[in-house]
């Protein structure tokens, strides 16, 4: 989720997802940014060599190959940008490390909701704060009660307006959530190699 910080950040999120091509629990599945601001940050994505589809057609045919019959593929699993372009049929840089796609819906019966075990990221705008939060809450809804979320912002308030109405067990505040979500010698939650969220 991200309130008022963009190119540093888009680099942590776009690290994390595309860390051990998308494998880690706590990887990065979504980014959530201001309506106003989604070219710019659709910019940002480019110049860090993100790849972005929101056609719909393309996004179908994304869907039935990496979720095919609504489930993750296990062919996908694991998987990094480039075998993904060729899997989906998908023209990418070669230097692409992340797909990033822009479904319209999300939360219940919106594939891109779901947990994606390789390199694709959801890309939502909200008009208000208040719709992020209920965006982050439909999604983890679907997969991910329990579990953690990543905020960049400085506003104090909306930090602590995550971690009171999310429902998960670890806020990461303007850090990379694949590597810290576990917990490090630098930020505050406690070291584990597993994170359950029961659903």
């Amino acid at each position: 989720m991200f309130n008022d910080s963009l190119n540093d950040e888009l680099k942590k999120v776009l690290a994390g997802k595309a860390f051990d091509n998308g494998l880690v629990c706590a990887c990065e599945q979504s980014i959530i940014a201001p309506e106003a601001e989604l070219n710019r940050y659709r910019t940002a994505l480019k110049e860090l060599d993100a790849e972005i589809i929101n056609d719909a057609g393309t996004l179908k045919q994304m869907e039935d190959v990496l979720f095919s019959g609504g489930s993750i593929s296990k062919d996908a699993v694991g998987q990094d940008a480039q075998k993904l372009a060729q899997m989906t049929g998908l023209a990418i840089s070669s230097t692409c490390r992340v797909l990033v796609v822009e479904p319209k819906t999300w939360g219940q019966g919106q594939v891109w909701s779901k947990e994606k075990m390789f390199p694709v990221l959801a890309f939502y705008g909200y008009a208000t704060w208040e719709q992020a939060i209920e965006i982050a809450r439909e999604n983890l809804q679907v997969e991910g009660i329990g579990h953690s979320v990543s905020v960049h912002s400085f506003n104090s308030d909306r930090i602590l307006e995550v971690g009171l109405k999310l429902p998960v067990s670890r806020v990461l505040v303007n850090q990379n959530s694949a590597t810290n979500a576990g917990g490090t010698m630098f930020n505050g939650p406690n070291p584990t190699t597993t994170l359950g969220c029961g659903t």
